[in-house]
């Protein structure tokens, strides 16, 4: 509880921008299902200025355009990423990449286990915890940023 008080002092109501807060606190969450709640405060500040958009939970994607449970259409974006936090129900929505198993981990970890077809990255999914994580987003980021420089 005195986490969750410290966690909205220090950052607010996340609510208005779309992030809602778990119904368990973080140790519980540790203690139910061994997975570590972390903040980025990063992402959060990009979050609070607008220059990243939280959506409601996608229903479609296209090429040039999302659909949300709430009914509307986004087209106009740089990137998406799906936050899927701790629900392993990859394999439901990610049609015809055989890459995850039926618990939506990695088969196997080879070196480029963060890359997937069609532009489709993948971070945390290979169980190495918050430092696998952390290396698998900076990977990314940096094949990104090399993806973009060309152009």
């Amino acid at each position: 509880m005195l986490l969750v008080m410290l966690s909205n002092l220090a950052f607010g109501d996340l609510t208005k921008y779309g992030i809602c807060q778990p119904r368990e606190g973080p140790f519980e969450m540790i203690r139910e299902y061994r997975k570590y709640p972390v903040i980025d405060v990063g992402a959060i500040d990009k979050i609070k200025s607008r220059d990243i958009q939280v959506l409601p939970a996608v229903t479609v994607v296209r090429l040039n355009d999302i659909s949300s449970e709430n009914g509307r259409s986004y087209n106009s974006f740089d990137a998406i990423v799906l936050a899927t936090g701790f629900r392993k129900s990859s394999c439901q929505w990610l049609e015809g990449d055989d890459y995850l198993k039926d618990n939506s981990l990695s088969k196997g970890c080879s070196f480029v286990h963060w890359k997937g077809s069609k532009g489709l990255y993948r971070v945390g999914f290979a169980r190495r915890g918050i430092l696998g994580i952390t290396t698998d987003a900076q990977i990314v980021a940096e094949d990104i940023s090399r993806l973009f420089s060309k152009y």
